[in-house]
């Protein structure tokens, strides 16, 4: 079974951002009447993927993985298995709040930024992403304690990792002293959250950037608040992993961050 740990954006902002995911759903399911209906994963929890890449066999190895991240992101006063993560709210920032970025793959021998990009044999445009999972995304600032979050919960989870499915690290090595890219997934390799999840062209007006050729997807309101908190942890089977699972994704643990809370359930 495959799990990811998450952290959970605020009620409020939560609340702002599934109008987004749903907005998106919303936009793409309306093409139903067309023969070129994308295929889209529908709405789901807006979330931060802190780690991915677990793996667990059965019930009881589950529990034993719940019961070492409590160890490690339990802590009272700072006083924790973990130099670095002294557990509390976590205080996130996003990029560009209302811009979320777009990762679509060059095709036909273009680029993002070219016109013979994205073609179809008719010469229309098309968004194509690069990967389901990474197609419009927010990109969050990975705050010092945001990444010590991310490094309590590798140790946590190393005995249901391989270094294939995520980056096993050196017990003196922090997060601080390495890239990102060696820590989160490409082709983003940033903190992230997910508003849409597909494998089919994106049917929304994509801007490009021809200076960085970015291509981003401006938002409607409500504003995406660009600063908000989070203090909720969630395991969450991610299985299968794929544009069509994703209805089948369910949480199977949640904590609190917030050195006066206790596990949730």
């Amino acid at each position: 079974m495959k799990l990811s740990l998450w952290l959970l954006p605020d009620a409020p902002t939560s609340d702002i951002l599934r109008h987004h995911i749903q907005r998106l759903a919303d936009t793409a399911s309306s093409l139903s009447s067309s023969s070129s209906l994308p295929t889209h994963s529908g709405p789901f929890v807006p979330h931060i993927t802190v780690l991915g890449g677990i793996h667990v066999e059965n019930e009881q190895e589950c529990e034993r993985l719940q019961n070492r991240l409590k160890q490690f992101l339990g802590v009272k006063d700072g006083d924790g298995p973990m130099d670095g993560w002294t557990g509390g709210i976590i205080e996130c920032e996003l990029e560009n709040p209302m811009t979320p970025t777009v990762m679509l793959v060059e095709d036909n021998g273009g680029t993002a930024d070219s016109d013979e990009s994205f073609s179809s044999e008719n010469g229309r445009k098309r968004n194509l992403p690069l990967t389901w999972n990474q197609c419009v995304t927010l990109s969050v600032r990975p705050s010092e304690k945001f990444l010590a979050l991310h490094d309590a919960c590798v140790y946590a989870t190393e005995p249901f990792r391989s270094c294939a499915s995520g980056p096993c690290i050196e017990t003196e090595v922090t997060s601080s002293d390495r890239p990102l890219v060696s820590l989160f997934p490409p082709p983003l390799q940033r903190p992230h959250i997910s508003l849409y999840y597909s494998e089919d062209e994106l049917p929304f007006d994509i801007i490009g950037d021809k200076e960085t050729g970015m291509q981003s997807l401006p938002l409607d309101s409500p504003t995406v608040p660009s600063k908000f908190e989070a203090h909720t942890v969630e395991l969450w089977c991610t299985d299968p992993s794929s544009v069509e699972g994703v209805k089948e994704w369910k949480s199977l643990w949640s904590y609190d961050l917030r050195l006066d809370k206790k596990e949730l359930h």
